[in-house]
């Protein structure tokens, strides 16, 4: 009886042995993904955790190289970037570009492709549609367009993109190209409706590359000499839509910085409500997201 109910035992142990073992490795295994339209869905895969962000590389491969080695390290398990990949000359200097945009894209997107992370890009105010659509037309493994597929559906975050840049020109050089990504007031509006397109209760992240407007002192969105410059549009739907997590770019003397609108909100400290700008890559600054349900953390990825 005792030989009995002891093979019975190992019988009990090596079941659950076997139940743990595809426990773990249904929890560790890499994501796969459909796409329904303009929608990327994550089936399966862990929830992800961690998140890197980078924005305005303009170029900078050596710097954009450093940064990824370093999120690899901190085993991000994605990477949003939030535009601005290539330096348009002619935009920002008013002088012909030393380096042609389609070749410099090309190179920006291999080495991001060569990191073997899944990466989610938007243009910013120096991509002209035609370049970038160009670009995007090779298959690149794990990386994916957010001005195509503008909602992601990840487990633990929803992601909903606003590609381009919401001014059209201003000061000397236009902001925008002539073919470059517009953003408009009624795109920004139209969050709620892509918000309802989701049908899990988990926290929405909006990427976009210019900042919402702050109301803090040296905030997200000031230019030193100029004052605040960000979308008075995009704070109020951030704000009336309770959007948890915001990332952006475009004032590189805004970041690495987080607050929520209202109120700074410093490196290492939990929150409910991030607005983040993590600086430029081309000044050697990234960020890294943690995430843990409603709340979420903020980091500086340093060469």
């Amino acid at each position: 009886m005792e030989v009995k109910m002891e093979g019975q035992k190992s019988k009990e142990v090596q079941a659950v042995s076997v139940f743990l073992v595809i426990l773990l490795v249904s929890c560790t295994q890499k994501p796969s993904w459909a796409t329904e339209g303009e929608k990327l869905v994550q089936l399966s895969g862990s929830p992800i955790r961690k998140l890197g962000v980078l924005s305005d590389i303009h170029g900078d491969l050596n710097k954009l190289d450093a940064l990824l080695a370093q999120l690899k390290k901190s085993k991000v398990d994605g990477i949003l970037v939030a535009g601005d990949l290539v330096l348009n000359e002619e935009l920002r200097y008013g002088r012909p570009d030393a380096f042609e945009d389609g070749e410099e894209l090309a190179q920006v997107l291999d080495h991001l492709e060569e990191a073997g992370i899944p990466l989610w890009v938007i243009p910013g105010n120096h991509e002209e549609q035609g370049v970038y659509e160009e670009a995007f037309k090779k298959e690149r493994r794990g990386l994916w367009d957010l001005a195509h597929f503008r909602l992601v559906d990840l487990k633990g975050i929803n992601i909903v993109s606003l590609p381009g840049y919401y001014l059209r020109e201003q000061g000397p050089y236009q902001f925008l190209p002539k073919d470059g990504f517009f953003l408009s007031e009624v795109e920004i509006q139209s969050l709620p409706e892509r918000f309802s397109k989701f049908k899990d209760r988990d926290p929405f992240l909006v990427i976009t590359h210019g900042p919402p407007k702050s109301s803090i002192e040296n905030g997200v969105d000031v230019v030193p000499g100029v004052g605040h410059i960000g979308s008075e549009a995009l704070r109020t739907a951030l704000i009336e839509n309770k959007v948890a997590l915001a990332v952006f770019g475009h004032i590189h003397e805004g970041g690495p910085q987080g607050e929520n609108g209202a109120e700074k909100i410093e490196e290492g400290n939990w929150s409910s409500q991030l607005w983040l700008n993590p600086g430029a890559v081309a000044e050697a600054h990234a960020v890294q997201l943690e995430l843990d349900g409603n709340q979420v953390r903020w980091n500086q990825i340093r060469e």
